[in-house]
């Protein structure tokens, strides 16, 4: 691997070597001259590099950026806002026009003459000439820009998929969520997909940091990321589902939280919690109740 620029500008600077077993750090000297500064003989018998592409095409080993179907809308938006600018400066305030008068109507109280900047811009014009005529010229409308960025803005949603309110076309109305859900239904496949791809390259690095830190190999693809829904949670709908797979025993307690996304400690303060419960004999009476059993007497209570 070659990276690394120097205050010129000129490069590189910095090489690592990576063999089966062991990787080498070498940087480039004041003199020219390429010097060893650090050797990690690991002996996994493997190089420690793993590959990803991006939209890899079959038959390729070739990716490509996340942006190529987006660089010319890109361009375009750059261009359409650049010509906005001009046009707010050149034409987006009213102008002014006089007929009938000559530079030496303006001047001040002291006799100069007036900078132009500042005449133009004075609030009240007093013309001797009786056939002097002061007017304002409308400016110009500036929607077109507006209309012109939406079509970009939704040009951009169909290619990758992303809802129009991701970039601030919206309605006056918010969506429910259920129409929030259904709008990011190409999103969430989208983003499935790349999860899946990019958590296999991410076990192979669990897996290899595994052996780094330990010298023991995983055999085959046992290191695995586990993602959650993408799409913008909706928990009523998510627990109604939880709770109709633990009724049918399709899913424990434990699996309940995960999908939850409940993190470690959360977790222990809920089997804490539950815990506690078990040993309230008078909880124990209400939850039998409520589950429609009979009421029993209890001890104590």
């Amino acid at each position: 691997r070659f990276y690394g620029v120097d205050s010129l500008g000129a490069g590189p600077t910095n090489v690592t070597l990576y063999t089966p077993d062991g990787t080498v750090w070498v940087a480039k000297g004041k003199d020219g001259r390429w010097y060893e500064v650090d050797r990690d003989m690991h002996g996994l018998g493997v190089v420690p590099i793993l590959m990803h592409l991006n939209e890899r095409e079959s038959g390729a080993f070739e990716g490509e950026s996340e942006l190529v179907d987006i660089i010319g809308l890109t361009d375009s938006v750059a261009r359409s806002l650049t010509n906005l600018q001009f046009a707010q400066e050149a034409h987006g305030i009213p102008r002014k026009y006089m007929t009938g008068v000559a530079q030496g109507d303006f001047v001040g109280a002291d006799g100069k003459p007036i900078p132009q900047f500042e005449a133009y811009f004075d609030a009240i014009h007093m013309v001797t000439d009786p056939q002097g005529k002061v007017g304002q010229l409308a400016a110009a409308d500036l929607k077109n820009f507006e209309t012109s960025m939406n079509v970009y803005g939704r040009q951009a949603a169909v290619s990758y998929g992303f809802p129009a309110r991701y970039f601030g076309i919206t309605t006056s109305n918010p969506p429910a969520e259920g129409a929030i859900r259904a709008d990011e239904n190409d999103l969430v496949n989208y983003v499935g997909d790349k999860n899946d791809a990019e958590g296999m390259v991410l076990g192979w690095a669990g897996a290899l940091a595994y052996r780094f830190a330990t010298g023991r190999e995983i055999e085959g693809n046992r290191v695995r990321v586990d993602y959650f829904d993408p799409g913008t949670p909706t928990f009523s709908q998510r627990a109604d589902a939880l709770t109709k797979m633990r009724s049918v025993g399709g899913i424990s307690r434990e699996g309940m939280w995960d999908e939850l996304g409940w993190s470690e400690a959360r977790k222990a303060k809920e089997r804490q919690y539950l815990e506690a419960e078990a040993l309230d004999p008078l909880m124990q009476q209400i939850l039998k109740d409520a589950a429609g059993g009979n009421a029993q007497p209890v001890a104590g209570a």
